[in-house]
């Protein structure tokens, strides 16, 4: 809106064919909208009311064009001028109480009017309360008016015992974020990062190594017509749209195809699938992200990628991925911190149990630097491949000794300092459901048991679900799983030591929790306690910590009450280290 007398918008004579809308264009002091003889310009969807001219001059009204006033809510603010050197306190949201008539008056749903960078309209606001055009209570269809940044919360910073909580809640385009207090043992209030895309199906989080407060947060979103996902950090002073990204057809949305991991050096990767057979990776290097490429220069199959796993080495900035493909292959690649060591890829599956559940896992050793990846293959049987500290070959055997049928959602987690891997399964339900654990001591697998026994006895490993988790307590040398029991108000875990190997547990009450649909363990590898995150069937997040003996559940009752999937786990909890 120009602050002299000259037309808001005005189109030249010299053979143009402008298109105009979307546009709020009120109370100025020439025309509105004036076109010249000699060109051509098409209106719609715009507002022009009140101008000392004409509002609309040289050309006639178009479709969704409205002589109305967009009611903004203090257009020259308190100091009564408009503009320039005082805009400061000028205020062009539109009036909710009204409510304005610009409110979903534009031409197209917000998220489809996008900007160079990838966001749209949809990340931003034009409502004095704040909410994103195009998320409930705003209607679907584009605002007419200025747009605002979304308002977003500083992070308060981390020491050694917390944790950082992030969450998606229904279709709120912006993460919630919480800070686990590991002194007082609470949650803090919601926060908001930024908006990182439409309804969020997977939400992965990080933490810098190193003690500058970086924080990484990656979504996958899908909208009404497209999908992607967004990379936002936190720098320890603020926020930063890093990139964004295509991401997989909607379709495939329930399938986690996007990682994140830090180096040892501090150094990050970010892996995601864009719906092609070749994964498409960046890399953040002394503070700047490389572009996007991708991770071999011919894709080595035709599946198309789908569950990818990311796996740092302690100490190092070796980095494995591991990524399931849509015709059932199973390939595994290493970072070495500064390219992929394509030459050395080994395919290791070539007919996974299913394209659609997490059907492997990878971790390392934390002493040996060993990497270990688990997998369901076929004729109901498991395998997994070792490929030691520095060599570039994988072993791999078939077969575990005591697993049985082999599940079909599998999560590793290794214990700080030592070479044992702790191992938790479910069953898909056309193998029986049972839960199942064991441990890889390095050389071998131990300890392997059925912690239930019998067809249905778990909710069975669902398509997106994350129906299992293991995780260590510290260096206490106790290891525990958590699984989704066909029984409602619980959790249903197991424990394993050395002296009794795994052993099923007592449930845990939540009063009023549905079945659990997904779990995230967080486990703090200096400190005797382990976070856990649940969703369950009742669309509702749950967070509990334990300390070796007792289960607390973190606020007294459900953390969110509506989170946006359960198909998927669009939650994580990663905490912080001395």
């Amino acid at each position: 809106q120009p602050v002299d007398e000259s037309d808001q918008l005005f189109v030249d004579g010299l053979l143009n064919v402008v298109t105009l809308s979307d546009n709020a264009l009120a109370a100025g002091l020439a025309d509105g909208i004036e076109l010249a003889v000699g060109s051509v310009a098409l209106s719609s969807y715009n507002f022009s009311f009140g101008n000392a001219g004409s509002n609309w001059l040289g050309l006639a009204l178009g479709s969704g064009d409205q002589a109305v006033n967009p009611s903004f809510v203090d257009p020259d603010g308190s100091d009564g001028i408009l503009g320039g050197a005082n805009a400061g306190d000028d205020a062009f949201q539109l009036d909710t109480a009204g409510p304005s008539a610009a409110f979903d008056a534009g031409s197209l749903l917000s998220e489809l009017l996008s900007f160079a960078d990838g966001s749209s309209l949809a990340d931003l606001t034009s409502r004095t309360d704040g909410v994103l055009d195009g998320t409930a209570p705003d209607g679907g269809t584009t605002n007419v008016g200025f747009h605002y940044d979304a308002s977003t919360d500083a992070l308060g910073a981390l020491v050694g015992g917390d944790a950082r909580v992030v969450y998606a809640e229904g279709a709120q385009r912006q993460p919630r974020v919480r800070a686990f207090d590991g002194v007082a043992s609470t949650l803090s209030a919601e926060l908001s990062a930024p908006p990182a895309g439409a309804t969020l199906r997977w939400l992965v989080h990080e933490q810098s190594p190193h003690d500058d407060g970086e924080e990484l947060v990656a979504g996958a979103w899908v909208g009404a017509s497209s999908t992607g996902i967004a990379l936002r950090r936190w720098s320890g002073h603020a926020w930063h749209a890093d990139f964004d990204a295509d991401w997989v057809a909607s379709g495939s949305a329930s399938v986690r195809s996007l990682a994140l991991a830090y180096e040892g050096s501090g150094d990050a990767l970010c892996v995601w699938s864009d719906g092609t057979a070749n994964p498409k990776f960046r890399a953040r290097h002394q503070g700047e992200w490389s572009d996007e490429a991708s991770v071999f220069t011919l894709a080595p199959g035709l599946g198309a990628v789908a569950w990818i796993e990311l796996a740092s080495r302690s100490g190092s900035d070796e980095i494995t991925l591991v990524y399931a493909d849509a015709l059932l292959g199973l390939r595994a690649v290493v970072w070495n911190g500064t390219s992929w060591d394509t030459a050395n890829a080994a395919a290791l599956e070539i007919a996974l149990r299913s394209a659609t559940l997490r059907c492997f896992d990878v971790e390392y050793e934390e002493s040996s630097g060993d990497a270990l990846v688990i997998w369901a293959a076929p004729l109901n049987a498991a395998k997994y491949a070792r490929r030691a500290a520095g060599a570039t070959a994988w072993t791999t055997t078939s077969g575990i000794s005591g697993l049985g049928t082999t599940p079909s959602v599998y999560d590793l987690a290794a214990e700080p300092g030592s070479d044992r891997i702790a191992m938790a399964g479910l069953e898909d339900a056309a193998a029986g459901s049972e839960p199942k654990c064991g441990i890889w001591t390095g050389s071998a697998w131990s300890s392997v048991l059925r912690l239930e026994t019998g067809t249905g006895v778990s909710q069975a490993a669902q398509v997106g679900d994350l129906g299992i988790a293991a995780a260590w307590l510290g260096t206490s040398g106790t290891a525990i799983a958590i699984y989704a029991d066909n029984q409602s108000g619980r959790i249903d875990w197991g424990m394993w030591t050395s002296g009794a190997g795994w052993v099923l547990q007592s449930d845990f009450a939540i009063a009023g929790k549905g079945t659990t649909e997904s779990v995230v363990l967080a486990p703090f590898p200096d400190r005797n306690r382990i976070l856990a995150l649940l969703s369950d069937s009742n669309s509702d997040l749950y967070a509990a910590s334990f300390d070796g003996t007792n289960w607390t559940l973190l606020g007294g009752g459900a953390l969110e009450t509506s989170v946006s999937t359960i198909a998927g786990a669009p939650f994580a909890c990663t905490p912080r280290g001395d």
